[in-house]
């Protein structure tokens, strides 16, 4: 359960970055 949360949050901090910082610091972090 650890795993998929773990890639569940990657995935929506990911999502929020692009969504409110575009995909430019997506690429720096």
């Amino acid at each position: 359960a650890h795993m998929l949360e773990a890639m569940r949050h990657r995935v929506v901090q990911v999502v929020w970055g692009r969504a409110h910082n575009g995909s430019d610091r997506d690429t720096s972090s």
